[in-house]
């Protein structure tokens, strides 16, 4: 039977269906791995706090606190697990960075989110004057860039150098992100 189901000739269509099939799964993987990591984070710094871990506490004033490990790792479950311990929304490094600038540059909406609803404050700067919304644009997460304006992010800011989050996102090519910006109000 030439092309039959026995010959092992595959029908116009299956190998698009194997390869869509492939991708979903790694991408359904990564999901649960993620969200199994992070319920793990969550319950095992729920048990730290209960033994007395001070959840702000760290060696050295330029490490990355934990509430930022979780946030560059858009581990939402365990930053409100961080937050309801006390954890410190707004501390910056000595640099200035903020939590709120690690989960923008690394796109986690919804880290954002559950810090903005945690109080995290959306105009802190740098020292060299960036905000969360130039980290943005700098990196070009448009997504990030409508939760940032929804939530009051100054347009019009300028960094140290004078740039504001337009200009950023234009000096990186970031058309999409520069668009939502004008759109919202932005002076060029």
């Amino acid at each position: 039977m030439p092309g039959g189901a026995g010959t092992g000739a595959a029908r116009p269509g299956q190998a698009r269906t194997t390869q869509d099939t492939t991708v979903l799964r790694e991408m359904g993987l990564k999901a649960v791995r993620t969200a199994g990591r992070d319920t793990l984070c969550a319950m095992a710094m729920q048990a730290a706090v209960q033994d007395g871990v001070e959840v702000n506490r760290r060696a050295d004033p330029t490490a990355e606190s934990w509430l930022c490990v979780a946030a560059r790792d858009g581990l939402v479950e365990t930053l409100r697990a961080l937050l309801v311990a006390g954890a410190e929304v707004n501390h910056a490094i000595n640099s200035g960075c903020t939590v709120l600038q690690v989960a923008a540059q690394d796109g986690h909406t919804e880290a954002l989110r559950a810090l903005r609803e945690a109080g995290a404050e959306v105009n802190q700067a740098t020292n060299a004057g960036w905000t969360v919304l130039h980290v943005a644009a700098h990196t070009g997460h448009p997504e990030i860039v409508h939760a940032l304006v929804v939530a009051g992010a100054d347009l019009n800011r300028a960094i140290n150098d004078g740039r504001t989050p337009l200009a950023v996102a234009r000096g990186n090519r970031n058309e999409a992100v520069a668009q939502a910006i004008v759109q919202a109000g932005a002076t060029e």
